[in-house]
Parts: C-alpha cells; sequence; structure tokens
C-alpha cells in the first residue's frame, strides 16, 4: 500500500523530518569521519538541509520546479524572515516560561512562518 499525501501542510512536515535526518547526518560524517569542529560541521549540515529542504518543497511539496532561481532566491529569504522569527519567539518567551517549552514553541513558529511564506510567495503560481 502506498501512502498519497495530498495535504501541502503535510508534505512539507514530511519533507522537515526528511531534511531534519539528512542534515544530522551530513553533521554526524562531518564531526565524526572528517573530524571538523562542531560549529563547522553544523554550518555545513545547515547548508545541505537548505538545499534539501528547497528542493523536496520545489518538488515534493508544492510541485513548482519552474523559475527555480528565482524561487531559490525567495526560498533563502524567506528561511531568514521564518529563523527571525524563531529567535524572536525564543528570546521573548525564555524570560517568562521554561527554555524548553519556549524552543517548541520558537520552532512551531518557524515552520508555520515558513510554510506560509513558501506556499504564498516562494512557491505560489
Amino acid at each position: 500500500m502506498v501512502l498519497k499525501i495530498n495535504n501541502t501542510f503535510t508534505r512539507f512536515i514530511t519533507s522537515g523530518i526528511i531534511n531534519t535526518l539528512v542534515g544530522y547526518f551530513v553533521f554526524f560524517i562531518c564531526y565524526k569521519f572528517i573530524e571538523l569542529s562542531p560549529a563547522i560541521s553544523n554550518a555545513i549540515s545547515y547548508a545541505f538541509g537548505l538545499v534539501c529542504s528547497f528542493i523536496l518543497s520545489a518538488t515534493f511539496v508544492f510541485s513548482k520546479t519552474n523559475q527555480l532561481r528565482k524561487r531559490s532566491i525567495k526560498f533563502i529569504i524567506c528561511f531568514f524572515i521564518a529563523f527571525m522569527v524563531n529567535q524572536l519567539v525564543l528570546w521573548f518567551l525564555s524570560s517568562s516560561i521554561n527554555i524548553y517549552f519556549s524552543q517548541i514553541f520558537a520552532m512551531a513558529s518557524y515552520t508555520i512562518v515558513f510554510y506560509i511564506l513558501n506556499k504564498y510567495f516562494v512557491f505560489s503560481s
């Protein structure tokens, strides 16, 4: 039986899980086997993750493979916007609630903002 995923938000979450696994795998290889520093390994894994995320979003999530150069620039801009929202939520909440709960809300805010920006700006028709 093949799982059919129709909803773009569900596909977005699925691609995020795949992307997280790819990023962690790249970090692990860079740190454990290539013996790079944690910071360099993390930076490389984020670069791979950003590329993986864009490819999955263009093909699997939104099925928009035209104008990839233009969309990739928009994607990177939206990534930074969503990340800044994430940082602001983390900063704002961490002064009033537990840091671990703050991080959960920050991650959720990033996911929602990045999805909306991708759906209505990066991969809109």
